[in-house]
């Protein structure tokens, strides 16, 4: 560079700088509004990702590892879209809140099962997830915040014990999503409900899962057979509807014996699921339910997933 050249660029910073700030001001400013605007245009984007948990199970219903974005194809209102995000399961750490049933149907028996299935569950997931505790009769209350360590659940668990009051699942739930969305940790989300007769759901609890995209995993811990004649009831088809479209799964553990293989199965499904993201093609943001489906190209695999989601309203 010769030195009249270089002159001149020294002259003109001295303009800039000396003569006249309110240029390099301006100058200045616009380049902090270029970046502003880059990470307007970045978190808008991340705000916009649709997450959702897929599981994918054989014809024996034996969760199915090791697929790739390209074995999915996600659809939305009947249009594809591009996945943005791919995680195994084990590669996402969860936050689940547990909603515990403390009502006058649980039994001591029941009450304990509960603790077994938590404690086998804890020891079959991740070290690094983490668990919340609500109880609920008439009312829930969260009574251990989110933790890493299954014994602070147990702990909190013995502190309480089976209160008496009518159960009001639906409720506990909302509470449950409120946790998540407040306080958790993790992207990954879950909601596991233990009760005996899943009393008190209703139908705007569904539309909040909805809205929230969390899958809901229910366990029986009473008889099977009481349990059967309840599961016909119209309170208790609300519950399964929980179930059903937000892609969770229904469990029994009925007995002593079984409590600990569902706590194991259940952390199988956990840690088997596919994190999935995608950015939606549709622009429209009025608070519209939208369906969705899941493909594999595997046609022998099944799925299991969230069936449907309110878009955002702004």
């Amino acid at each position: 560079m010769s030195r009249k050249w270089l002159y001149s660029i020294l002259l003109l910073e001295f303009f800039l700088l000396i003569i006249s700030p309110s240029a390099t001001l301006a100058y200045q400013s616009g380049r902090k509004s270029t970046a502003r605007q880059q990470q307007t245009r970045e978190s808008s984007a991340r705000a916009e990702l649709v997450k959702i948990q897929v599981s994918v199970t054989d014809q024996a219903g034996n969760p199915v590892t090791g697929l790739k974005p390209e074995d999915f194809e996600i659809y939305e209102d009947s249009v594809r879209q591009e996945i943005k995000e791919f995680k195994a399961g084990d590669q996402t750490p969860l936050s689940l809140a547990i909603a515990l049933d403390v009502s006058g149907s649980m039994s001591r028996g029941a009450f304990d099962r509960a603790g077994l299935l938590i404690v086998e569950m804890a020891k079959n997931l991740g070290y690094d997830d983490e668990y919340a505790l609500i109880t609920y009769n008439e009312r829930p209350r969260t009574i251990q915040d989110f933790t890493e360590y299954y014994q602070d659940i147990l702990s909190a668990m013995r502190e309480v014990g089976v209160r008496g009051g009518t159960a009001a699942s639906g409720y506990a739930i909302d509470i449950a999503l409120r946790e998540l969305r407040l306080n958790a940790k993790f992207q990954k989300w879950g909601i596991l409900l233990i009760s005996t007769d899943f009393e008190g759901a209703g139908r705007a609890t569904l539309d909040h899962i909805l809205q929230y995209r969390v899958p809901v995993y229910v366990v029986n811990v009473g008889n099977d057979k009481a349990l059967g004649g309840i599961l016909k009831g119209p309170i208790s088809r609300v519950i399964k509807s929980y179930v059903e479209e937000s892609g969770g799964r229904f469990f029994s553990a009925s007995s002593d014996n079984k409590a600990p293989d569902v706590g194991r199965d259940l952390a199988r499904e956990l840690r088997s699921q596919y994190s999935i993201s995608y950015i939606p093609t549709n622009t429209n943001r009025q608070g519209r339910l939208r369906q969705l489906k899941v493909v594999l190209k595997d046609k022998n695999l099944k799925t299991r997933t969230l069936s449907s989601y309110y878009e955002p309203r702004y």
